[in-house]
C-alpha cells in the first residue's frame, strides 16, 4: 500500500515537509555508523568503492556522503518515488551520482557489485515485508566484501534481546525488524550498535560488514 501511494508522488511531499531531519536527526543524532564507515574505510581504503541509498529522498544523505568519502567512485540514490527522482536528476546528478526509480531490492539484485556500501536512512526498511527484508540481506551479503548501514526505526517495546520476529507497529503499520538478527542471519558480523531516541522516535544505528 504504502509503495503504491509514493509511486504516484505523494512522498515527494513528505520529504518537503521533513527536509529539517537531514540536520536535526542525521547529522546531530544518527551519525554514528557513518563515523565508523570513516574509520574502517580509513584502515582498508581499497576494499569499498560505492555507495547506495535506499530511499533517498532529496539526497540530502547521498549527497553529504560524496563530500564525507571523495574516495568513493559511484554514489547511487534509489527510491519509489519517480516524481522526486526526476527532481534529483535535474538538480543534483553529477559525474559521480545516479538517481534511479523502482524497487531497490530489484535494482540491488540486477545492478550492484561487490565492494558496496548499502545505505537506508530514517525509516525506509521499515516498509519492507520480512521477506524482501531477508532478500535484502542476503543478496547484499553475497556482494562480499559489502556493507550495510541500517538507521531505521523500531518499536519501543520491541525487546531485540529475545524477540526476534517482524512486527507492524506505529501509525503507517510498517514494521518493527529486528535488524541486528536479520544481518547476523544474513551473514552480516555487527560492527557497530547503538539504539537512541530521536523526538518520540526509538532508532537502532547499526553498521554490518
Amino acid at each position: 500500500f504504502h509503495r503504491n501511494e509514493w509511486k504516484q508522488g505523494s512522498l515527494q511531499g513528505f520529504y518537503d515537509q521533513t527536509s529539517h531531519r537531514f540536520q536535526d536527526w542525521f547529522l546531530k543524532r544518527h551519525i554514528g555508523p557513518i563515523e565508523e564507515l570513516e574509520q574502517l574505510w580509513r584502515k582498508s581504503p581499497e576494499q569499498y568503492h560505492t555507495i547506495v541509498e535506499i530511499g533517498c529522498g532529496a539526497g540530502q544523505v547521498i549527497q553529504y556522503l560524496g563530500k564525507r568519502f571523495p574516495q568513493a567512485k559511484r554514489l547511487v540514490g534509489l527510491d519509489v518515488c519517480t516524481e522526486q527522482i526526476q527532481a534529483n536528476i535535474r538538480s543534483n546528478a553529477c559525474e559521480r551520482t545516479e538517481y534511479y526509480d523502482g524497487n531497490a531490492g530489484e535494482w540491488i539484485t540486477e545492478h550492484a557489485r561487490p565492494n558496496t556500501v548499502i545505505v537506508s536512512n530514517g525509516g525506509v526498511l521499515e516498509h519492507f515485508s520480512p521477506q524482501e527484508l531477508e532478500e535484502l540481506f542476503t543478496r547484499t551479503r553475497s556482494l562480499s566484501p559489502s556493507m550495510m548501514i541500517t538507521i531505521e526505526p523500531i518499536a519501543r517495546d520491541h525487546k531485540i534481546e529475545t524477540d526476534f520476529t517482524s512486527r507492524p507497529f506505529g501509525n503507517e503499520r510498517s514494521f518493527s525488524h529486528n535488524y541486528p538478527y536479520r544481518l547476523i542471519e544474513a551473514g552480516f558480523a555487527i560492527e557497530f550498535q547503538d539504539e537512541v531516541m530521536t523526538d518520540e522516535y526509538r532508532f537502532l544505528l547499526i553498521l554490518a560488514t
